[in-house]
């Protein structure tokens, strides 16, 4: 024991001389002088006391990445002298591998000594130490994509040691569009006899120009615990006091206590850098330009157009898939019509979403039409060129041509008939779900008189059905008439208030000057909202589904009006396009038949007296 606390004596009194030269500039070391790649290095900067400033690390830039710094002071007595001495400490990621000098740095006055580190390559540091306990790797499916097409990027992050606040950059490209997909996968594997723990992440990369692109590869940064081997983490370390107390006085017994209070140490690894070739469109391939894996057209109807009438609207809805396009990719299509059939647009609905190792979008496009004449309509095909990039050859997406039937109005109707009572709702124009391949089935039609009795035969067959319903309509209309008449002649004659009912033409002739206000003013979204609530206070239990329904159910001047502001709002006009639509013209075609019905009930006398036992005319 007397020798080991001579020895322990003897170091300390050949550190003094150190101590006092560290006081008189500003001096640098590194607790290693050899590091594997991603792990971290500790710089400590010491100054005297008195020393001014801050330490300037612009000269670390271009090497290395700070993680992390820390300032302390301290003060010691010497032979009855005191002096103070300022320390910072710096935590280094070398940027890359190779012998990388550390230049001097400058606090005031001070300047600190250059250094050098050695980095070992990942391959060459497991084959002169122990595995690293961290790897990053990056690749792609394809070096030489066309521009705009798809590239999937794949990084993985490989670790045999806990991770402690890991936390992992997304790659960075000047000129692509990046999009991460789905979650992230885990799974297992060894390398060098080692096993590793598996984190894979994958993106979808769109170059945007052709040419060389250069893909950033992501960092990762975390801590993950010290390592007590004689190699592990401890490359180039240099040997301290502790070495020189355990070497004297042997093992520390309560250095197994420290797992109580896990010792970490960061690092930060970075995966390759990657350069893509790009190629540019291919010379004559069709334009919009839609480099994908697949393109699909389809189209649904609602209801299915097996025979149309005219007046009648149908929707038609074309949904485009693409495998490997995003959604801003997809083009707007413009199916034409032939003469004889009237269509208007809605606005095109998009959707992407991640599937396995692509992006999947989907642009819904729909159409009312209304056919304006009887007779064979031929809808012509629709066609849609791509660049199929698995095959490397164009393609053409095709929806075949359609011939529609159409079967003239409803005996007693028009082209837009007008209904005099309340109608039944016409086949609203429905949004079906894209996916869907099964037709939603039609409406019944509505009749100029009201409703066909389920079971009866279509309006314009024969039989005696139509006529027995009418007469029991109207029987029955007589009968409440005279039940109604003889109610009133037993009244007991004694006063009692009269209840006020609500008089729902107020709401509608409000809601008129609304209409009236909007066509005034030329304002095209106005009016069609104060006309969609004039139809739902006009018929509360079947409100209008759009404009078309509307339309259908005023007919006439009205309804064409209607027609002609749909027309301008979802096709093509717009709030951009206000001054196309005149407001004044509109509004002398619908102020005819925007009129509130008839009330169903007598109103009260203004005395508030009881009615009269007698109703006028009976």
């Amino acid at each position: 024991m007397i020798a080991a606390w001579i020895a322990v004596c003897l170091l300390l009194s050949a550190l003094l001389p150190a101590m006092a030269f560290a006081a008189a500039g500003l001096e640098a070391s590194l607790d290693r002088t050899r590091i594997a790649e991603g792990e971290a290095v500790a710089l400590t900067l010491t100054a005297p006391g008195d020393a001014w400033g801050q330490p300037d690390l612009s000269a670390l830039a271009p090497d290395f990445d700070v993680l992390d710094q820390s300032q302390s002071s301290r003060m010691s007595i010497i032979n009855g002298q005191s002096s103070s001495t300022r320390e910072w400490r710096l935590l280094l990621a070398p940027k890359r591998a190779g012998k990388l000098r550390i230049a001097p740095l400058q606090v005031g006055d001070l300047q600190s000594p250059p250094l050098e580190l050695e980095v070992l390559p990942a391959g060459q540091a497991a084959q002169t130490g122990e595995a690293l306990p961290v790897l990053v790797e990056a690749e792609v499916d394809r070096t030489n994509p066309y521009v705009q097409a798809q590239v999937v990027y794949t990084v993985r992050v490989l670790y045999r040691v806990p991770l402690r606040q890991a936390r992992l950059d997304d790659p960075s490209a000047t000129g692509a569009i990046i999009e991460r997909l789905g979650d992230d996968r885990r799974s297992e594997t060894y390398r060098d006899g080692q096993r590793y723990q598996i984190i894979e992440r994958r993106y979808a990369i769109f170059p945007q120009q052709s040419g060389p692109l250069a893909i950033q590869a992501p960092a990762l940064a975390a801590s993950i615990p010290e390592s007590n081997g004689p190699r592990g983490g401890q490359l180039g370390r240099r040997p301290g006091i502790a070495d020189e107390f355990e070497r004297l006085l042997g093992r520390d017994p309560f250095a197994d206590l420290g797992g109580l209070m896990e010792r970490t140490r960061p690092v930060r690894v970075r995966g390759p850098a990657l350069t893509l070739d790009v190629r540019p469109r291919p010379s004559g391939a069709a334009l919009p330009w839609l480099p994908a894996e697949s393109l699909v057209l389809s189209e649904i109807w609602s209801p299915e157009p097996g025979e149309l009438r005219v007046g009648e609207p149908t929707t038609r809805t074309i949904a485009i898939t693409a495998q490997g396009l995003t959604a801003a990719q997809l083009p707007d299509l413009a199916p034409e019509v032939p003469d004889g059939l009237r269509s208007y647009p809605d606005k095109p609905r998009t959707e992407s979403r991640a599937e396995d190792d692509d992006i999947v979008s989907m642009k819904v496009i729909k159409h009312a039409l209304v056919p304006s004449r009887e007779g064979t309509l031929t809808l012509p095909e629709v066609r849609l060129a791509w660049w199929d990039t698995r095959a490397d050859q164009e393609r053409v997406a095709v929806l075949p041509e359609r011939v529609l039937q159409v079967r003239p109005a409803q005996a007693g109707g028009s082209a837009a008939p007008r209904l005099s009572e309340d109608p039944a709702p016409a086949p609203a124009i429905r949004q079906p779900e894209p996916g869907s391949q099964t037709a939603q089935p039609a409406a019944p039609a509505a009749s100029p008189h009201g409703l066909i009795p389920s079971g009866a035969p279509a309006a314009g067959t024969s039989g005696y059905w139509p006529w027995l319903s009418l007469f029991l309509g109207l029987a029955w209309i007589a009968t409440v008439l005279l039940w109604q008449r003889e109610r009133r002649r037993f009244v007991s004659p004694g006063p009692r208030p009269h209840p006020v009912q609500p008089d729902p033409t107020r709401s509608l002739d409000r809601i008129r000057a609304q209409v009236e206000r909007a066509c005034s003013a030329g304002d095209p979204r106005a009016a069609q909202q104060a006309l969609l609530d004039w139809g739902s206070a006009r018929w509360p239990d079947r409100p209008p589904q759009g404009l078309p329904d509307l339309a259908v159910r005023l007919g006439g001047p009205a309804g064409d009006s209607l027609l002609a502001l749909d027309r301008h709002l979802y096709g093509g006009g717009g709030e951009s396009n206000a001054t196309g639509w005149d407001g004044t013209s509109a509004w002398s075609r619908l102020a005819p038949a925007l009129v509130s019905p008839a009330p169903e009930h007598a109103k009260p006398s203004p005395s508030g007296a009881l009615p009269a036992l007698y109703p006028p005319g009976g």
